[in-house]
């Protein structure tokens, strides 16, 4: 499971003699990791794989029962999951999806010093983590074609809690209401390919507005 958890205090500081090894640090971490191998041997032509593009909303947790974060190198934050483009072999492949998002950090710059030693720090209040919008996961099952580029939509509805103070367990459930994930091509026509395997009672009361929504 990808998550990420709030608190904690991180600082950085820069000044006149130390920017370029500031500079140099934000250079090397722009490399950080953007697809995920979820097959076996080195990196295949694109024309050989299917690729799953995650979303800022939904993102997938395991292939086949193979969870995608022990593929993720150490440089690699959990809160970069939307950016994440999954491999996979062409074929049928169970994919399992949550509902989440991504709470940006917060922070402040604090300045000290004068003239040519100025200095600064940036103190991170609170680092960025994941917040995940449902208990459970959904499976989707699909034959993926070689070449091809999927995504998914976001389908919620909304209405009252199913249990006061809290979100009731089961897949399906959502803070606000329910939740489904339907998976597209990515640039296709809008087809719905694929649905969750089983769709799980909804609560009995919800309201009669619904949102149907691209969380690309």
């Amino acid at each position: 499971m990808l998550r990420g958890a709030p608190g904690g205090k991180i600082e950085f500081m820069r000044g006149r003699c130390i920017d370029i090894a500031f500079f140099l640090v934000l250079a090397a971490s722009a490399g950080c990791q953007s697809r995920v191998q979820m097959y076996a041997g080195p990196q295949r032509p694109a024309g050989a794989v299917a690729r799953v593009h995650n979303t800022a909303s939904v993102y997938i947790e395991s292939v086949d029962d193979q969870p995608v974060a022990p593929r993720l190198h150490w440089l690699t934050s959990d809160t970069n999951y939307p950016r994440f483009t999954i491999e996979l072999e062409p074929g049928e492949h169970r994919v399992a999806v949550r509902y989440a998002t991504v709470v940006p950090e917060q922070g402040h710059w604090q300045t000290w010093g004068d003239g040519c030693n100025t200095f600064s720090s940036y103190v991170v209040d609170r680092p960025a983590y994941v917040a995940e919008l449902a208990p459970a996961p959904f499976t989707l099952r699909y034959r993926f074609e070689p070449g091809r580029d999927y995504t998914f939509w976001l389908r919620t509805t909304t209405g009252p809690q199913p249990r006061p103070g809290g979100i009731a367990a089961g897949a399906g459930v959502a803070n606000d209401g329910t939740w489904s994930p339907l998976l597209v091509e990515k640039g296709g026509n809008g087809n719905v390919l694929a649905t969750p395997v089983e769709l799980p009672p909804e609560p009995a009361q919800r309201s009669a507005q619904n949102r149907f929504s691209s969380a690309r």
